[in-house]
């Protein structure tokens, strides 16, 4: 019985962790420069989370942290996520963006 425990939690316990760590943010692949921040397209952002929205809850920028921790408000329309997609919810102040970054396991 213990063995077939320690092996259940060694091969889901780490998916857990992954999930809960990456809860409200996602990747993202950038498709084109982004001059203002000197970001080349194709470059890889690790943990993209909302930014901004339109009325209709449409995203308009990604927020990302870089490596010094400032914060970088990321054009939407040049970046695509990556195992990620954009849930729209009604806005619940006015520093809610309108939508959530969820999650895929496909896309």
């Amino acid at each position: 019985m213990k063995k077939y425990f320690l092996s259940f939690a060694i091969s889901v316990l780490p998916h857990l962790a992954y999930a809960a760590s990456s809860e409200g943010s996602c990747p993202g692949q950038t498709t084109a420069n982004i001059p203002e921040y000197n970001i080349p397209s194709g470059t890889v952002l690790a943990a993209l989370t909302p930014g901004g929205g339109d009325p209709s809850g449409e995203p308009t920028s990604y927020e990302y942290r870089d490596p010094e921790g400032h914060r970088l408000f990321i054009p939407s329309n040049k970046v695509r996520l990556i195992n990620c997609q954009v849930q729209k919810h009604p806005r619940s102040g006015p520093f809610d963006a309108g939508y959530s970054l969820v999650f895929s396991k496909t896309k």
